[in-house]
This record gives structure tokens, C-alpha cells and sequence, in this order.
């Protein structure tokens, strides 16, 4: 955020890191049940596939 902060002056529009954080809190809410939802699909499959990176 402090990127983008920064960027934002240059483009004339300051948005505070403050802000931005309230907005991915506030997106976060608001995307949750989706996420259970994808979540619970996911496991109810009888596959499942990911990678992992270390």
C-alpha cells in the first residue's frame, strides 16, 4: 500500500494507506461468503489438486 500510496500522488489523487486498508477490510466482509462457499465445493470433490512452493 505504501507503493501505491505513493503513486497515487503522482497521479494527482493522494489516497492514504488508511483508506485503502479500509477497503480491503470492508471487500474482504463482503467476498467471505464466496469464499466459504468455493471453499466447501472444493472439499466436497473427490479431487483435488494444488501445488505447494518452499
Amino acid at each position: 500500500m505504501y507503493r501505491l500510496e505513493t503513486m497515487s500522488i503522482q497521479w494527482g489523487a493522494q489516497l492514504s494507506r488508511k483508506s485503502m486498508a479500509d477497503w480491503i477490510r470492508l471487500v474482504s466482509d463482503w467476498v467471505e461468503p464466496i469464499y466459504k462457499l468455493m471453499l466447501c465445493e472444493l472439499l466436497a470433490g473427490h479431487y483435488l489438486q494444488c501445488d505447494e512452493l518452499r
